[in-house]
């Protein structure tokens, strides 16, 4: 597929991900380049009404200490937490949202999934 065209893809790994392994982010919402790599104590994500602590989010959505130890969080450029698979609600605020124009050409989305893979 083409860069940029909603076939894209990133595929991650962490285990027991269920129905939160998808999300279509919009491009021309993102700062890009994208990042992976493992959630830190402290991280938090943008939401409607404030932050939340990615930690709080691991502990709503009944992540065990053990399912937690290296769970892959998206950070966009500035180094912010944009999306935490395989948690309900860890998506970040506005980055879903296409900011349309009349004269503008058609939304972009950029789709991640995770895929578990044992090995």
């Amino acid at each position: 597929s083409e860069p940029g065209s909603p076939a894209d893809h990133a595929s991650l790994s962490p285990p027991g991900a269920t129905d939160c392994g998808c999300v279509e982010l919009a491009v021309s919402a993102l700062d890009l380049p994208l990042s992976v790599r493992a959630w830190r104590p402290g991280d938090r994500v943008q939401r409607a009404g404030g932050t939340s602590k990615v930690t709080k989010l691991f502990m709503a959505a009944r992540l065990d200490r053990a399912r937690r130890r290296g769970h892959p969080v998206v950070c966009d450029a500035r180094g912010r937490v944009i999306w935490v698979p395989g948690v309900p609600g860890a998506v970040a605020e506005g980055v879903q949202t296409h900011q349309a124009r009349p004269d503008g050409p058609p939304p972009t989305f950029l789709q991640l999934e995770i895929r578990y893979d044992p090995e």
